[in-house]
């Protein structure tokens, strides 16, 4: 029995063409929240608004921290069309590990507060550097770091180390 499966093809290109302009015109209304979250920012540390930065400082951390998320996601959301595309590229560099892990554990830091577990980084001193794409592995462990946060049960421990 032969199908003609033709049209298939072609609703599921059109999907994920239409997916694809979808999650990059995200982008555009995203990037405008995180900068006018860091203006406000940036604003509430002048002088004379000090009693109302005590009041809105968490709330905006925690805004611009899930919009940083926000756009990490439709970051691999698109990551993830060009990889099916082969279409990757990687600017790899010499870096070392430790400092994007660091980096990686600030930028969750309020949900690391808010899930109440206590996440612990064990680096050997004799790490050696490694020749990465350091945005990639950055997103790597900030992934890798949100699942621990939502599988590890409230009060638990989360150790962040390498393996290997």
């Amino acid at each position: 029995m032969f199908r003609d499966i033709t049209e298939e093809r072609e609703l599921g290109a059109y999907r994920d063409e239409i997916t694809h302009m979808v999650v990059h015109d995200l982008r555009g209304p995203l990037g405008s929240i995180i900068s006018s979250l860091v203006l406000v920012t940036d604003i509430l540390q002048e002088p004379g608004h000090l009693e109302l930065s005590e009041a809105l400082q968490p709330v905006m951390e925690i805004s611009l921290e899930s919009a940083n998320r926000l756009m990490g996601l439709v970051d691999s959301l698109l990551d993830i069309a060009k990889l099916e595309r082969q279409e990757m590229p990687l600017e790899r560099a010499v870096v070392d590990i430790q400092p994007l892990a660091n980096t990686a554990l600030k930028e969750l830091a309020n949900s690391i507060q808010e899930a109440e577990i206590a996440v612990s980084t064990d680096f050997p001193v004799d790490l050696p550097q490694a020749y990465v794409d350091p945005d990639k592995i950055k997103r790597i462990l900030i992934n890798l770091l949100d699942n621990a946060l939502r599988y590890t049960p409230t009060g638990g421990k989360s150790r962040f180390q390498p393996v290997g």
